[in-house]
């Protein structure tokens, strides 16, 4: 008798699961990593990857999605999603430009990260980033450049020495609110703690 709506009911718990396996997303830091190396790609072939070989921390790789390439005022624009399987998730977009030097031949390149529109400031000490600079975190910054290094034992990049990395979170200003108030709040929150307990946590 209760077999149908068994039946129902797991396979809207199997569906929900599905749905919510697929609007699992990647991290600002990976999306940088993943659209900087596309980025350099396309600079050197002219070819718009749809998917990069993503290096990861671990050791481990996967096939990370790209959304889309351009060029324009000597540099390269890459944009990728935080959430492939969702159309409407926020991006993340990477401006390339290089230096070059004609008397480089081979060698280590040189990686300049910063962040651009959307990524915010380090207002308040405790981070492993000082007062003031881009809120862009070591390991973000490390996937960064070790995927770039690997790209260029791989790749020939002539006499570009240096690859300049911007980092742009669209709308970005919203959740750089969020977090300042959220951060204010655990703040007050700790310190009414130190009040009551008479020490600090």
């Amino acid at each position: 008798r209760n077999r149908p709506n068994g039946h129902t009911n797991t396979f809207r718990n199997e569906q929900q699961r599905i749905e919510k396996k697929n609007r699992l997303g990647y991290t600002t830091g990976t999306c940088a990593a993943g659209a900087a190396k596309a980025a350099a790609i396309f600079l050197l072939t002219g070819d718009s990857p749809e998917t990069i070989s993503l290096l990861l921390p671990s050791g481990k790789r996967f096939w990370f999605p790209i959304k889309g390439c351009e060029k324009g005022d000597g540099k390269v624009i890459v944009r990728v999603s935080t959430v492939a399987a969702d159309a409407h998730a926020p991006e993340v977009w990477v401006h390339l430009s290089y230096e070059e030097d004609a008397s480089y031949q081979s060698g280590t390149l040189s990686f300049a990260i910063r962040g651009g529109n959307g990524v915010g400031k380090i207002t308040k000490p405790g981070l492993p980033i000082a007062v003031g600079e881009d809120a862009i975190f070591p390991e973000s910054q490390a996937l960064i450049r070790e995927n770039l290094k690997e790209l260029s034992k791989l790749m020939h990049f002539g006499s570009i020495c240096q690859l300049s990395v911007i980092i742009e979170v669209p709308n970005g200003e919203n959740g750089i609110y969020i977090f300042t108030h959220l951060h204010q709040l655990f703040m007050i929150i700790k310190f009414q703690m130190i009040l009551i307990y008479g020490k600090n946590l």
